[in-house]
């Protein structure tokens, strides 16, 4: 009998603590409510996936994948924040952390009501480059999680360009012999405040 078109029930259960775990139609990865692990579904079964989040209150945490990444450009090399600072002209991005250390890209691991507004939060967020340190917490509300890291890095390169562009509407040079590759990224939730259908996060001042 051929069995290439037999379906396969994975039951979406923590293999942690045996509750179930919520999942929507567009959800890839699965955050358990009564213990706070992180399950993706990889191969036919659910893997372990870590999952930081950042301090603060809010309504919501969003999720977003931050991808360490170095580019290459007809000026030279990005491998440092400081580096970074100079691709994307006189616009600051940021103070936290080393300007020695790989710059970040912060990619939206969920959904937003159009494709301007998700690479929009990723680009403001990418030029504040601001230090994500895991906080042992019970997360609040999170967000459905609809991107997952492959996802995560076909996105990046719109986003890292939709970021330098926007601080470099007068000259587009860099463009030419541009290489952007970034590195293994972390999945982490940043709260925010719910503002009509906006989030705002206070300590950055901070509207998507």
């Amino acid at each position: 009998m051929d069995r290439a078109g037999d379906i396969r029930v994975i039951p979406l259960l923590c293999p942690g603590c045996g509750g179930r775990l919520p999942a929507g139609e567009d959800d890839v990865i699965f955050v358990c409510a009564p213990c706070a692990s992180c399950w993706e579904l990889a191969d036919g079964s659910l893997a372990r996936r870590e999952l930081h989040h950042a301090g603060g209150a809010g309504d919501v945490r969003l999720p977003f994948w931050i991808l360490p990444f170095q580019v290459t450009t007809r000026e030279g090399s990005v491998a440092t924040r400081a580096a970074f600072r100079s691709l994307a002209g006189s616009l600051p991005v940021g103070d936290t952390g080393s300007d020695s250390d790989l710059p970040n890209l912060f990619v939206p691991a969920c959904s937003f009501p159009s494709p301007p507004r998700l690479v929009r939060a990723g680009r403001l967020l990418t030029l504040r480059q601001p230090a994500v340190v895991p906080v042992a917490c019970r997360p609040g509300p999170i967000a459905p999680i609809v991107f997952n890291e492959k996802d995560a890095r076909n996105m990046g390169e719109t986003i890292l360009l939709a970021t330098v562009t926007e601080a470099r509407k007068e000259s587009f040079a860099f463009l030419e012999s541009f290489s952007f590759r970034p590195g293994t990224g972390r999945l982490c939730t940043i709260p925010f405040e719910r503002k009509d259908s906006k989030f705002y996060h206070p300590a950055m001042n901070l509207e998507l």
